[in-house]
């Protein structure tokens, strides 16, 4: 009887004041409950997608509900114009009685009609945040009314059914660079139960107590039967996902390996994006301590190293308390396992800055997702030679792989030259192809090489790298000279307004190998001294140093 005095009295006051808490978006995060679902279309991807999309291990942020409910048919081809599709999955999720599952999974309910508050009670203390902790260590029942919390957390029920729509797969094979390709429109509809308090009081009206009955419990049974649930639609959320492979070749990706990354990256990618646009499933907390600049979330949040958070200030504007953005941070290596229920004394996790003003204790500290990715795009100059464009890509590793060690930056870097220099017959080479006297040259190079990004200052970062790459020159008719060069240097970069930034760097480089090839890949220059890079280019060094200025773009 005391668990139905709770569940009837507290329930649904405690989803009133969750339900508040998300419209407020206050520093506060309280873990949603998923159960994924995939739209099938009656088509030969069916089975293909859910083999892969339901082998993905689960997000550590959010609790996860399995109903019975796993496909939903949709009676329109993959490649049909989505319109209307919302329609037809709420039109299924009611048929099936998602909402009534959700809550069979909240409430534990058995075979014989039982039912117990364990799941609730076990979800609410573990979702207690220290600040929980020392509240309820005050009231009379003490940590006992953490589990209780675990109440508001229904309303954060969500059924999310993806859909990998427009699926497609294409091959080029133009004898050069053969690769494949696999691309989707995929989408993620998220629904939620309509009218929570009134199913759970209908749902305690069916409460067998152990003193029930046969005839009783066997009563309440049918009445739990004939509940209904009704689900509400919440929103969409859409992206154009692709990968592709070579088809050929030791780095080659076969047609299934290509197929599991697209429905991998799918699912994360529309999540990610979900995650940045809607509150209710981005973690949010206060700033607990500055110098280094730490926040009470941790693993349980979902926390990775380089992960991505802007830092917000309420602040008075015409009459309205605003948020403004004070500064952007990210994830540092120290990420503290927070998967227990809390006794108050959970260790911070750090973050380090990378832009913005000072931060203060009891700001704002919002999840903001992104690729880790940035381009690099300037003007180069050596002294013995002419001007050159440049641009880089660069990727942080952790995104890639987990690692770690914070600000690895993995790039790959593009070079365009144009020089005019003495280029004399050579020996050992055919008159025929002898270049002119005097020539202009295009230099093309592509480059490769990693990096590491540190934060002497929260506006100010300096990347060292070393990294290597490949030159590529016309030298005469059907003749190019091919070198191979090592590089080292740093870039030092400063913040404009994140995520745009200046960025300013030297390095030094040595060419290490250098041929000429015909269109054949046939190698000439017998009788060339060394095969030394300036025998094909007068006056141009093989080695020295070079600086280079630019715009630097994150995303």
């Amino acid at each position: 009887m005391l668990q139905k005095i709770i569940a009837g009295v507290l329930l649904p006051v405690a989803v009133v004041l969750s339900t508040s808490a998300v419209m407020a978006q206050e520093a506060r995060y309280d873990r949603a409950t998923l159960s994924l679902m995939l739209v099938n279309h009656g088509d030969g991807f069916d089975s293909r997608v859910a083999d892969v999309f339901f082998k993905i291990p689960a997000e550590d942020k959010f609790y996860h509900n399995k109903i019975g409910t796993t496909a939903v048919p949709v009676a329109k081809s993959r490649s049909a114009n989505t319109a209307g599709r919302k329609d037809d999955i709420l039109a299924y999720l009611n048929k099936s009685d998602a909402g009534l599952q959700e809550l069979k999974v909240w409430f534990n309910r058995r075979p014989n009609g039982s039912m117990d508050m364990d799941l609730i009670h076990a979800r609410g203390e573990f979702n207690a945040t220290d600040q929980t902790f020392r509240n309820v260590e005050a009231t009379k029942r003490g940590r006992e009314e953490m589990k209780d919390l675990g109440a508001s957390l229904m309303a954060g029920t969500y059924v999310m059914v993806y859909d990998f729509a427009n699926l497609s797969y294409s091959r080029n094979t133009n004898g050069y660079a053969d690769f494949h390709t696999y691309s989707s429109d995929v989408s993620l509809y998220i629904f939620r139960i309509g009218a929570l308090a009134q199913a759970i009081d209908a749902i305690y009206d069916c409460w067998i107590e152990e003193e029930d009955a046969p005839a009783v419990r066997a009563e309440k049974n049918t009445r739990f039967d004939s509940i209904r649930v009704a689900m509400e639609y919440v929103g969409v959320q859409s992206k154009k996902i692709a990968t592709r492979g070579l088809l050929s070749g030791a780095s080659k990706t076969t047609e299934d390996e290509l197929f599991k990354q697209l429905v991998q990256k799918g699912y994360k990618g529309v999540l990610e994006q979900l995650e940045n646009n809607v509150a209710a499933f981005s973690v949010q907390t206060g700033v607990y301590s500055v110098a280094p600049i730490t926040a009470k979330i941790g693993k349980k949040e979902g926390l990775r190293t380089d992960q991505r958070y802007n830092i917000y200030e309420n602040v008075q504007k015409n009459d309205k308390i605003a948020q403004v953005r004070k500064g952007v941070v990210r994830v540092g290596a120290k990420i503290t396992d927070n998967r227990k229920v809390t006794d108050g004394n959970t260790q911070p996790s750090e973050f380090y800055q990378i832009a913005g003003a000072y931060i203060e204790p009891g700001m704002t500290l919002k999840q903001h997702n992104d690729l880790g990715m940035s381009i690099i795009g300037g003007y180069g100059y050596t002294i013995d030679r002419q001007g050159q464009i440049q641009a880089r890509v660069e990727q942080l590793l952790t995104k890639l792989l987990p690692i770690k060690t914070t600000g690895l930056y993995l790039y790959v870097e593009g070079e365009f030259e144009w020089g005019s220099y003495e280029a004399p017959a050579l020996a050992g080479v055919d008159p025929a192809y002898a270049p002119e006297v005097k020539k202009n040259f295009l230099f093309i190079r592509g480059g490769l090489g990693i990096g590491r990004g540190y934060q002497p200052l929260r506006n100010l970062q300096v990347t060292p790298y070393i990294g290597g790459g490949y030159e590529l020159v016309a030298y005469a008719k059907d003749l190019n000279v091919e070198s191979y060069y090592l590089k080292a240097g740093a870039n030092l970069t400063v913040n404009i307004y994140y995520p745009f930034q200046l960025v300013a760097g030297a390095y030094a480089y040595g060419y290490v190998s250098t041929q000429l090839k015909d269109n054949s890949d046939n190698t000439y220059g017998a009788g060339i001294s060394g095969n030394r890079y300036s025998d094909y280019f007068k006056g141009r060094n093989p080695y020295g140093a070079a600086g280079f200025v630019g715009l630097r773009i994150n995303f």
